[in-house]
């Protein structure tokens, strides 16, 4: 499996093709799901998280759909949930485990394109990408390869958004935002204009150093600003 990195944005690998084409793979509740997989016995009626240590305190670290619905979120204290939400379902999260599972369900995804990696930069595991530059027409074309590897872990009991783009971000955004789009190189720029800034994929490590810039831009801004607000008889 490749990394991340290792997908080109741009320089073709591929000798017959100039301009590549990813599909990302959303599968936000893969760690839940997975686990409902390997223990039917788990009761499908009954809200499930998983929990971890996280600086001390027991905090949760994964949820299902019904748990997302009664309004648990990730991060949230333990205790706190079981509070709120009576009959919870509670396993405890193995995260370097999870992941090395979650690395061999991706190398699963390698009959369906040369080069698949783990988008891990926001999620340790639940996102997939996807080079299928020259592969799509193997499967009749873009949208129905995008319908065939959604469809067929939807029905593993995989929660799965999917969609295609000309770059590894914009099919990640859409993957997010606006699942099940395929969207032609002549529309992306438009297309990427309806998204929400969550779209932007930014971590809190890059918001946090581009704060101090941010701040200095809007300062001198301000500054202008306030100086075209100054009165006349100043100015002169």
């Amino acid at each position: 499996m490749a990394s991340f990195q290792s997908i080109p944005s741009s320089v073709p690998s591929l000798r017959f093709a100039d301009r590549r084409r990813h599909l990302a793979l959303s599968l936000p509740r893969w760690a839940t799901d997975c686990l409902r997989r390997a223990d039917p016995s788990i009761p499908r009626n009954r809200p499930l998280v998983l929990w971890e240590k996280i600086k001390g305190g027991m905090r949760l670290s994964g949820l299902d759909a019904l748990a997302s619905r009664a309004g648990l979120s990730v991060g949230q204290n333990l205790s706190d949930a079981r509070a709120l939400v009576p009959g919870l379902l509670v396993f405890e999260h193995d995260p370097e485990f999870t992941a090395h599972v979650f690395s061999e369900f991706a190398d699963w995804h390698s009959n369906a394109s040369p080069i698949v990696a783990v988008h891990d930069a926001l999620t340790p595991y639940g996102d997939l990408m996807l080079d299928i530059t020259g592969v799509a027409h193997l499967f009749g074309g873009e949208a129905q390869m995008l319908d065939t590897l959604t469809g067929r872990l939807r029905a593993l009991g995989y929660t799965t958004h999917g969609a295609i783009a000309d770059t590894v971000g914009a099919a990640w955004a859409f993957a997010h935002f606006d699942p099940g789009r395929v969207v032609p190189e002549s529309e992306l720029e438009a297309a990427l204009a309806d998204l929400p800034v969550n779209a932007l994929r930014l971590t809190e490590a890059q918001v946090s150093n581009a704060l101090p810039h941010l701040r200095a831009v809007m300062q001198r801004r301000m500054h202008v600003c306030n100086q075209c607000l100054l009165p006349t008889s100043v100015i002169l």
